[in-house]
């Protein structure tokens, strides 16, 4: 959708993305995510000499594409970018995804359960399966914060807020997700608020989801503390 709703004849048909076929396992979803840069600050020269606050990135742009990327649609590739899944594949780690959703409603989603995204389940594995029970807005949300984990984990997502970011941003392999909000573009926007990871779909998102519209498109909008340093 945000190319117009052209079709990038990059991949066979049968890997196209699907709410249930009979090369989807039952009861699950398989989508794919673009991932695309968008600093409307930068590009509109906004704020130029302010220490620390210039963008890393410069303009529109395709940062990733989930066709091209063999993990996506493969759990056993997507554990060898996330070796530390093994950690979390226990029920207290599951369940304390609840905490960090419940933070999410109330202030903003618990960087430390960095393998949490609250309500809408867990980030890992980094794939495009989700389950065909969960609503509209919670399945797309999850996977599209999955692409955003994913930037992060190959080092192309930048921490940009905290006392250690504020004059340069730091990669960082894990997803600070209390630096970003979420506002869903298409096929209903949200007009007039974003809302944290992981926040429940009851409160924002239930009714957006017409008939005979299965993608989705999110704009992420991202914090960024800035420095202002002393002229000798």
């Amino acid at each position: 959708m945000a190319l117009g709703g052209h079709k990038l004849p990059i991949v066979d048909q049968r890997r196209w993305g699907t709410l249930g076929s009979a090369n989807i396992p039952k009861g699950l979803t398989y989508m794919h995510a673009h991932v695309y840069s968008l600093p409307l600050i930068e590009m509109l020269n906004m704020y130029t000499g302010i220490g620390g606050c210039n963008s890393d990135l410069v303009d529109f742009d395709l940062i990733n594409l989930s066709e091209v990327d063999p993990s996506w649609n493969h759990p056993e590739l997507a554990v060898l970018l996330s070796p530390d899944l093994a950690a979390y594949a226990n029920p207290a780690a599951i369940n304390a995804c609840t905490a960090d959703g419940v933070a999410a409603l109330n202030a903003q989603p618990m960087d430390s359960l960095h393998w949490c995204a609250g309500s809408w389940g867990s980030l890992y594995p980094m794939t495009g399966f989700t389950s065909t029970y969960g609503h509209f807005a919670d399945n797309t949300s999850l996977l599209a914060t999955r692409a955003l984990a994913k930037i992060h984990r190959i080092g192309l997502g930048r921490k940009t807020i905290g006392n250690d970011a504020q004059c340069h941003s730091r990669i960082t392999p894990w997803l600070p997700k209390s630096q970003y909000k979420m506002s869903m573009f298409w096929p209903e926007p949200e007009k007039h608020k974003a809302h944290w990871i992981g926040a429940s779909a009851a409160t924002w998102g239930m009714h957006r989801h017409p008939l005979a519209k299965d993608d989705a498109m999110y704009l992420v909008w991202q914090y960024r503390d800035c420095c202002q340093t002393a002229a000798n």
